[in-house]
């Protein structure tokens, strides 16, 4: 299911976000060039619990209005890199600081999970672009 943004969405997400995470939380869409890219069926990248718990400890830098970006990071990309078989990391310039984000399929390919979702820097971006075997899929950036 695509994500949809009512009201009780986004109150679920909230909480979600705000440290008492079940399940998973359907938080990004993922665009046909994407998937094809990682050769999934998948249309919506997952946030695990577990993954919640762990950006809540690494990162707790990350507000949640850093997180309300996730559903708008495929379509407002500076960079979709492919960066193995599995998994894309998505950058993106939002308020003068980069984010960092990255959807890795299941082995089986039929569905993905955001895995890490983190501020960056201007240098981190440019070390993967350089990355041996990284593809760039989608560049946005302006000469």
């Amino acid at each position: 299911a695509l994500i949809k943004r009512s009201e009780a969405n986004l109150a679920a997400f909230e909480r979600f976000v705000a440290g008492r995470p079940q399940g998973s939380m359907p938080v990004m869409p993922i665009s046909p060039v994407l998937a094809a890219a990682l050769g999934i069926d998948a249309r919506v990248a997952l946030l695990s619990a577990e993954t919640m718990a762990k950006q809540l400890a690494r990162h707790p830098e990350m507000t949640i209005a850093d997180y309300r970006l996730l559903p708008s990071m495929p379509a407002k990309a500076t960079l979709a890199i492919i960066d193995g078989p599995l998994s894309v990391v998505l950058i993106r310039l939002a308020g003068g600081r980069w984010l960092h984000a990255v959807v890795k399929a299941t082995k089986s390919r039929k569905a993905a999970f955001l895995t890490s979702f983190r501020f960056t820097s201007e240098d981190r971006v440019q070390k993967l672009i350089e990355r041996e075997g990284a593809r760039i899929v989608v560049d946005r950036r302006v000469d």
